[in-house]
């Protein structure tokens, strides 16, 4: 395996517990969307929103570190692209943490964060595929 396709297969894994760990924040306290002093909370669950957060900020940097590094060049685009969904759904989720006293606003963006969560989920498989067809 290629080092380029192990490291995309790591930041596979990221994404997914970085999703699981972000589900677990909206199903463990849905009302606590923003950064609140219990976000900084380092025992189960409180340290979820923190993690969330952390990995968010990490697949944001794993996914551009791979886009300049690889030299081909449709895996690199590939991976531009999973960064920039990854960058559109951290700024959603800073305008649900504004915006937590608006309930039908907050809704809106709480859909619009899950929907970009796929297209990201789309466009990782994607880059990770393509990633095995390229010798």
């Amino acid at each position: 395996m290629s080092k380029s396709r192990a490291t995309l297969g790591v930041l596979v894994s990221l994404l997914i517990i970085e999703y699981v760990s972000g589900g677990l924040v909206t199903f463990d306290d849905p009302a606590d969307l923003g950064f609140t002093p219990s976000s900084f909370n380092l025992t189960y669950p409180a340290v979820l929103p923190l993690l969330h957060r952390l990995l968010g900020a990490a697949l944001i940097i794993g996914w551009l570190v791979v886009a300049i590094v690889l030299r081909e060049r449709t895996i690199a685009n590939y991976s531009r692209a999973t960064a920039a969904l990854i960058v559109l759904q951290s700024v959603v989720g800073l305008l649900i943490a504004i915006n937590t006293g608006k309930p039908l606003l907050s809704k809106y963006l709480v859909l619009t964060h899950f929907s970009i969560s796929g297209l990201i989920i789309i466009a990782a498989g994607l880059t990770l595929i393509k990633s095995m067809h390229t010798h």
